[in-house]
């Protein structure tokens, strides 16, 4: 969606010249809107942070900071506008800078309203430009949404701003749910499947699927995932309103689709349909319980809709919530939280001792399906470790069938989830702190490098730009840039402390281009200029 105005700051430290842009250019009608003014480069990159403007209009010569070195600064914050230049000084040495930091348009002063004008409009069409080319990669979207769905079925994403924003990204209408998961199989052995080969099989699916979104798109919005030749996934987001009377009417699509693929293209249906989930969050369950129901084929039939309640019989009134034990255990394994753990057995001990008449093996059987739920989501997080956990998963397999008690039964489901979540958060704490000592290390060692910047530490440590930020927020209560600002004042210090160095020849030993940026970062930092400081410490 195309923004009504294009946004710009302006830098520049005369008076005159920053009143003369903001109010004698018509920006609305050229279509542009001015989100903020400053006065030297510092500020400059203050504003570009707060605002993200399309474009900056930034003077060469200011003070604290020139425009060049706010410029590179900002590029290598990962901060991208098209950038219009502006200098009274017509010097090569200037203009080479410019070219190299990519800007738009180099303008000498005093400015010639028409050129400035023309300039704007270029910049602008350059930039229209790059949001076609823009749009135009988002013809990719259904490989994109495709592994979207792949993670999100994984149980990928732990937070549900992750999948609101990658989901809003990819232009998903996502709500509140609820949501219902459908796994569907055509026939390997259908006569009208073998003899169509591969090309024919895809053509089958796709029509099957088309007729699954006709028939249920006025009860849910309709997501697909590929799961190979015969096979696919509905994710189903029911609407909210006369919710009951869509659930039932959903249900009786998916029954009426079965034979409705059966008489149209000659091909048995078979689909495993999850419990109804009212959190975004919880579709990795409902994920598994919908390829549960689906394996069962071979017990409860092929061709027909097998429900993980028709599974889990949980029609049984004297039975016990064993599912909504199973989705909540396997969520406390996904946050390693013990406490979670316990509660849930406890919680299951308790169902199972208010309900009556209920056999030995069928306590057995439901023990043995929370311990597939609990290794299911093991495997969906685990890279390694896995050859650990399916061996504690037979283990306690076998022990369940041995047990006589439930206390006994619950005491080795606890010990399988806890030995999960210590194989996780080995994992995870193990990942981490090696993300972050790569990272560190290179900024240690790295620090005098007047170019360091967060893309090149990622890449040293291995990680997204994004990622290694939000690691540093999450294990050293920091942004990057403070940090790294950090080390190079913490030897900056070192150096005027031992040393007679002059404060732009410090400035230049710990990283910093710019003495006077130097000085406002130190001031900043310790409360004292790099003189004040010697004089004070001496």
């Amino acid at each position: 969606m195309c923004k009504e105005f294009t946004t710009l700051i302006i830098v520049d430290d005369d008076d005159t010249i920053r009143e003369s842009l903001k109010k004698n250019i018509d920006w609305a009608s050229l279509g542009y809107q001015v989100v903020g003014v400053a006065e030297d480069g510092i500020s400059g990159i203050e504003l570009a942070e707060e605002y993200e403007p399309d474009i900056i209009i930034s003077d060469v010569l200011m003070p604290c900071m020139d425009g060049l070195t706010m410029l590179k600064e900002l590029q290598d914050r990962g901060h991208h506008p098209r950038i219009i230049i502006l200098s009274g000084h017509d010097e090569f040495e200037y203009a080479r800078t410019a070219i190299s930091l990519s800007v738009d348009a180099y303008i000498n002063k005093p400015l010639d309203k028409k050129i400035f004008i023309e300039t704007l409009n270029h910049t602008k069409e350059r930039l229209e430009n790059e949001h076609r080319f823009l749009a135009q990669i988002k013809n990719s979207l259904p490989l994109l949404r495709q592994a979207f769905f792949s993670k999100l079925f994984s149980g990928y994403y732990q937070r549900l701003e992750a999948i609101k924003e990658q989901a809003d990204f990819l232009e998903l209408e996502f709500r509140e749910g609820p949501f219902l998961c459908v796994a569907a199989a055509l026939d390997p052995l259908s006569p009208e499947i073998i003899k169509r080969g591969i090309p024919g099989k895809e053509f089958i699916k796709a029509a099957v699927i088309k007729l699954a979104e006709d028939m249920l798109h006025d009860y849910c919005s309709v997501f697909f995932y590929d799961l190979g030749e015969i096979s696919f996934v509905l994710l189903l987001e029911l609407n909210e309103k006369n919710l009951p009377e869509n659930k039932a009417a959903v249900l009786q699509q998916l029954e009426e689709l079965i034979p409705g693929a059966r008489s149209r293209y000659k091909v048995p249906l078979t689909l495993g349909l999850s419990g109804f989930h009212r959190d975004i969050s919880n579709i990795s369950i409902a994920y598994q319980e919908a390829l549960k129901a689906l394996s069962c084929g071979h017990l409860f039939g092929t061709g027909r809709l097998i429900s993980i309640q028709d599974i889990n019989m949980n029609d049984n009134k004297g039975s016990w919530e064993m599912q909504q034990v199973a989705r909540e255990l396997a969520m406390a394994v996904r946050f390693a939280d013990a406490s979670l753990v316990n509660e849930q057995l406890s919680r299951f001990q308790q169902q199972v001792r208010a309900a009556i008449d209920v056999p030995m093996i069928r306590i057995k059987m439901d023990a043995s399906a929370i311990a597939f739920a609990l290794v299911n989501e093991a495997d969906s997080w685990l890279k390694e470790g896995k050859t650990e956990v399916h061996d504690a998963f037979n283990e306690t397999y076998n022990k369940i069938q041995s047990l006589g008690t439930i206390d006994d039964i619950l005491k080795a489901l606890n010990n399988l989830a806890i030995t999960i979540i210590n194989l996780i958060e080995d994992t995870r704490l193990f990942h981490h702190q090696t993300i972050i000592h790569k990272a560190l290390a290179c900024l240690e060692t790295n620090y005098q490098n007047k170019e360091l910047s967060l893309a090149a530490v990622a890449r040293a440590a291995g990680v997204s730009q994004s990622h290694l930020s939000f690691l540093f927020k999450k294990k050293i209560n920091s942004s990057f840039h403070k940090y790294l600002t950090k080390i190079r004042i913490e030897h900056a210090i070192k150096l005027l402390k031992e040393n007679d160095f002059k404060t732009y020849e410090v400035a230049d030993m710990v990283g910093y281009s710019n003495a006077q940026y130097f000085s406002a970062s130190f001031k900043k930092y310790t409360g004292s200029t790099p003189l004040q400081y010697r004089n004070e410490s001496g």
